[in-house]
């Protein structure tokens, strides 16, 4: 039996180190993460691992939201990922 893939909407992620676009990731609706879920991801343009935040098709928060909160410094303390843990 063939899978349905009509569940699977795409997330795409911001950097909170530069706030440029990273590689968009595919999920299932039934594992979609809350507003602004933070994900640590490979930056292509910071060439390093930071916090990305997530932001999904047909959710309440935005690139806008995202922009104005990286531009106020939501994010700076939360920039780097620990690899410690």
């Amino acid at each position: 039996m063939a899978r349905c893939y009509n569940n699977i909407t795409p997330s795409r992620f911001f950097c909170t180190n530069c706030g440029k676009e990273g590689i968009p990731i595919s999920r299932p609706r039934a594992h979609q993460r809350e507003l602004g879920h933070l994900k640590n991801l490979y930056c292509i343009y910071c060439k390093e691992t930071y916090n990305h935040v997530e932001i999904g098709n047909n959710r309440n928060y935005t690139y806008e939201d995202f922009k104005e909160d990286f531009e106020a410094g939501v994010f700076l303390d939360k920039r780097i990922y620990e690899e410690a843990k």
